[in-house]
């Protein structure tokens, strides 16, 4: 049967309707007969089918259905005429596809009625479509679930925890997060209350800085506290909170750091500076006792050598011409030799030259038979050598001190006027 030539408009009961009322419709109409031929269509219909109307009009409404959609419109469009007249059938935006005439289908939004027409053969019942092609609408959705997809990623992918809460549940968690709590997957941390995995002694603070910011537009301090994971471990963690925009006021972001090891590092490193301050004043203490020891030195031995000096000068002054003034002026030289080996040894005892050149090992093996012998015998009762000994002892000790920072040690003991070094 070849195609009928029909007009856009078909019919006198069509002739009264107003031309702007179809050709300035955004929304594409389309009018079909009982046997679903198409009677009338609009210019917006013609371009969403993508042809002119002499190829619509009369066109088996079939032409512009996809094959496998076919059954199911016509079912309901048989549905609309058993019912009762002008009433409206919902709009079925996901159910309903179209086919333009190139073949290409697309989703359609349609609203059907069914419009009761008196004619010269009687009523006829024919069903009005209004047409809203979604084509643009779901590239659109599309578009916007390929980037939420993207955006998922990047925060899956992201180094540092980050929780999404709509009010106290979680709603979303990354990757990141499930590693920091100890969670399974995802799901173990999902749907639960965040301050479930907040220490109690943070949920007052948690909940004043969530308050905070869900009330202000500006970034807000981070918080330093401590979570719960799920295997029963702690972390020290700092959280940032943010309100998240065109969620209403009460979905908030929190990016959670966890900074146990820099916690344990801020320790470790208070301690050290405890340590530290401990031994700058175990450091004074002994540049303390070092000075006492030096003026000790100089009044006991130094002092009394010069007293004893100026003494045998005062009574050679008086007696210049005596008999004894010549051996006094052999024992002032022997004294004066004395004190300038005594301002050596003192000398030699603040710093020796064969600690520069040699190092603690060897100025402290080479040291040793002079400090054994002290210059006296085993059972000398010289009080001087009691003095010396306490001055190579303390040394010793000053020594060990030092060279205890620097991985090495030396020490000494004392039996009268004896030593036994060691130096290692």
């Amino acid at each position: 049967m070849s195609r009928p030539s029909a007009p856009r408009w078909l019919g006198d009961p069509f002739a009264s309707v107003a031309d702007s009322v179809f050709n300035g419709s955004h929304e594409g109409i389309v009018v079909i007969d009982e046997r679903q031929h198409i009677v009338m269509v609009n210019p917006a219909a013609l371009r969403m089918l993508g042809c002119v109307a002499s190829e619509a009009l009369g066109q088996d409404l079939g032409h512009f259905i996809p094959a496998h959609r076919h059954a199911a419109h016509v079912g309901q469009l048989h549905e609309s005429a058993a019912s009762a007249p002008a009433e409206w059938l919902p709009p079925q935006v996901a159910s309903l596809v179209g086919r333009r005439a190139n073949g290409e289908e697309f989703p359609v939004a349609v609203t059907i009625s069914r419009v009761d027409v008196a004619g010269e053969l009687g009523t006829r019942h024919c069903f009005t479509a209004l047409l809203r092609d979604l084509s643009a609408e779901h590239d659109q959705q599309a578009e916007v679930q390929a980037l939420n997809a993207r955006l998922r990623g990047i925060f899956d992918l992201a180094p540092t925890a980050i929780w999404i809460a709509d009010g106290e549940s979680i709603v979303y968690a990354n990757r990141a997060c499930v590693g920091l709590f100890g969670a399974a997957d995802r799901d173990d941390l999902v749907g639960r209350s965040m301050y479930s995995v907040l220490k109690a002694e943070s949920h007052a603070t948690v909940k004043r800085q969530v308050a905070l910011a869900l009330s202000v537009d500006r970034p807000i301090p981070c918080l330093t506290e401590r979570i719960a994971r799920l295997d029963g471990g702690e972390r020290d963690v700092e959280i940032a909170v943010a309100a998240l925009p065109d969620h209403g006021r009460s979905t908030v972001q929190m990016v959670i750091n966890d900074i146990t090891e820099r916690a344990r590092t801020g320790r470790e490193l208070e301690q050290s500076r405890a340590r530290m301050q401990q031994l700058a004043a175990h450091q004074i203490q002994a540049l303390e006792e070092e000075r006492q020891r030096i003026a000790r030195e100089l009044h006991d031995e130094l002092g009394q050598r010069l007293t004893a000096l100026k003494l045998e000068l005062v009574r050679c002054a008086r007696e210049p011409t005596s008999a004894a003034t010549g051996p006094a002026v052999d024992h002032l030289l022997a004294m004066v030799d004395d004190t300038v080996a005594a301002v050596r040894r003192l000398a030699t005892d603040l710093r020796p030259a064969m600690l520069d050149d040699l190092g603690l090992n060897a100025a402290v093996g080479a040291g040793g038979p002079a400090w054994a012998s002290g210059g006296r015998s085993r059972g000398s009762a010289d009080p001087r050598c009691a003095g010396r000994g306490r001055r190579r002892s303390g040394w010793c000790r000053r020594r060990s001190r030092r060279a205890g920072r620097s991985r090495q040690a030396a020490g000494a003991s004392r039996s009268g006027c004896h030593f036994g070094l060691r130096a290692r």
